[in-house]
């Protein structure tokens, strides 16, 4: 079987560190092995074991040369990318930075905005339009409070930019949500195609019954008694 990996990123206070405890434990108790490789100098305390890295990665998607030595042709490597949704006011940047690493990378990535087990249920429901973004209704929403000709120019180029790319899409991560975490995670295996190279296993046989029995007649039996 093959070993997957996958490199979290975002910005500092994106909620990486949260979500890699909470999905080492998920994980633990699925009986899956993971193991977490800290590549972040300035991360130094944790609430879950950890390899130390021996660098540090800088990531600059808006050059091609940078973004070269990032590149997996490996199925099995995949980026997580976080936005908080606690400071919603950056959002046209964070998914920029987001569509920048898919494009760039050429990586499998799976995008979530973390953080949701923070909002309250209003701003829960809210924060809906933000999962998959219709870029020029939010600008029409807020054109209010771009007053200046330029900025509202430059938006609608951005906005029209993230559009056009159609890729960008979130799921939410709720740390207190044990489902939500499964379909986060069912989401990152159907990216990687987990499980397509684990080996079949043959069902134990019950103690005490032969291996040829006919179910049919097995579970009949059970039903007459």
């Amino acid at each position: 079987m093959p070993r997957y990996a996958q490199l979290v990123m975002g910005p500092a206070g994106s909620g990486k560190s949260t979500y890699c405890s909470t999905m080492l434990e998920h994980c633990q108790a699925l009986n899956r092995s993971v193991q977490v490789v800290n590549l972040d100098p300035a991360a130094e305390h944790f609430d879950y074991p950890v390899m130390a890295g021996q660098e540090y990665i800088y990531i600059y998607t808006h050059t091609q040369t940078e973004t070269d030595s990032l590149r997996f042709s490996n199925k099995c490597f995949y980026i997580a990318y976080f936005i908080n949704s606690k400071v919603i006011q950056f959002f046209i940047s964070g998914v920029m930075a987001a569509l920048s690493a898919m494009v760039m990378l050429e990586t499998p990535q799976v995008n979530i905005m973390t953080k949701m087990d923070l909002l309250s249920p209003k701003a829960k429901k809210e924060i809906e339009k933000y999962l998959d973004p219709d870029m020029y209704s939010m600008m029409e929403d807020n054109s209010a409070a771009l007053r200046s000709k330029k900025f509202k120019k430059l938006t609608k180029a951005i906005c029209g930019l993230i559009d056009d790319y159609s890729m960008v899409r979130f799921l939410p991560f709720d740390r207190t949500d044990e489902e939500g975490i499964s379909i986060v995670l069912q989401h990152i295996d159907f990216s990687i195609q987990y499980g397509e190279d684990l080996e079949f296993k043959e069902p134990k046989e019950i103690d005490g019954e032969p291996s040829n029995t006919n179910f049919d007649e097995f579970f009949q039996d059970r039903d007459d008694s």
